[in-house]
């Protein structure tokens, strides 16, 4: 009898002969009937889709199992922390996703996410963790997977729900002709999308794709990094006030489009700082257009390298 002891990273169970064993609890009996309790999945496509790891976990279980993770990534780079119990900020769901779309030789499309394990297609027309502003995004980007299917190409179709509706921006297809262009503009059309581009230049802007971060109201880069979840970076930017409170002046390194850096302004003096050029550029937009904050530097790139080095040979005197 080979027992299930305990979940790898990937929320597998490890068998005590050292196996990974998809969908395991620790608990079962590694090839038999699941001994352990589970919860119900809330959607349909799990265990096939390869975006969900862990519904058929009791929540007690999963809470332990996303700590440990923090534990052991802790643990390996030798960092020492108190590391407390898990922060629930799913809220209203996830308001990005990105979509994997393929013509087939058929002429028709697949369009959904990827396969546990594999590198298929599962086709999806709903997902339960999606935010209600992101309910109309796997409609959308089957229809963007139309327009372009005739060039070929493997798509990916980022969606993110933003204050004005959809923002999207897709990946895989290289330059595009007059002809693409304008399906992909009626698309846009159709579906009442705030904005619509091509490997982060946008084609469209019928509105400008506002996100708050706090008072502040940003349009983040096309196809550019947001927490998954509002009530996420809620949660983390809470945290990261909490632990600044006492600060005149705060540094925000890795600051991206100012989801922490600008609501901390609203309390401190703030430094920011980013490779990301376009970030910034949003970042700086708006700290500008935000009345009453405390005053942003905004750097990228190597201008912010340039800083660090000239800081450095100051220091050296």
């Amino acid at each position: 009898m080979t027992l299930i002891l305990t979940l790898n990273r990937r929320g597998e169970g490890v068998a005590d002969d050292g196996r990974a064993v998809p969908g395991a609890l620790p608990g079962d009996v590694a090839g038999d009937l699941p001994l352990a309790a589970r919860a119900a999945p809330i959607c349909g496509y799990f265990g096939v889709c390869g975006g969900c790891a862990a519904q058929h976990m009791p929540a007690e279980l999963y809470a332990a199992w996303k700590r440990d993770a923090v534990v052991d990534a802790l643990a390996r780079e030798g960092v020492k922390a108190e590391v407390g119990a898990l922060v629930d900020a799913h809220g209203a769901g996830r308001r990005r996703a990105t979509f994997h779309a393929r013509a087939l030789t058929d002429g028709a499309v697949e369009v959904g996410f990827m396969r546990a394990r594999a590198h298929d297609i599962v086709e999806i027309d709903a997902c339960p963790l999606f935010a209600p502003e992101l309910e109309s995004a796997p409609v959308v980007a089957r229809a963007l997977a139309e327009a372009l299917k005739g060039l070929g190409k493997p798509l990916d179709i980022q969606v993110t729900a933003t204050l004005a509706g959809p923002d999207v921006d897709l990946r895989g297809s290289g330059l595009l002709g007059a002809g693409q262009t304008r399906k992909l503009l009626a698309v846009a059309e159709r579906f009442d999308l705030a904005r619509l581009s091509n490997h982060g230049v946008a084609l469209i802007e019928r509105r400008p794709p506002l996100v708050a971060l706090g008072r502040a109201r940003v349009v983040p880069p096309a196809g550019g990094f947001l927490q998954a979840t509002a009530a996420g970076e809620e949660a983390l930017a809470r945290l990261a006030g909490e632990a600044v409170n006492s600060a005149a002046r705060v540094a925000d390194l890795f600051c991206g489009a100012g989801a922490f850096a600008l609501r901390l302004a609203e309390r401190h003096a703030v430094f920011a700082a980013d490779s990301d050029a376009a970030a910034i550029t949003s970042l700086r937009r708006g700290a500008a257009e935000t009345p009453g904050l405390m005053g942003v530097e905004a750097v990228a790139g190597n201008r912010c390298k340039r800083r660090q080095a000239r800081r450095r040979d100051l220091l050296q005197y």
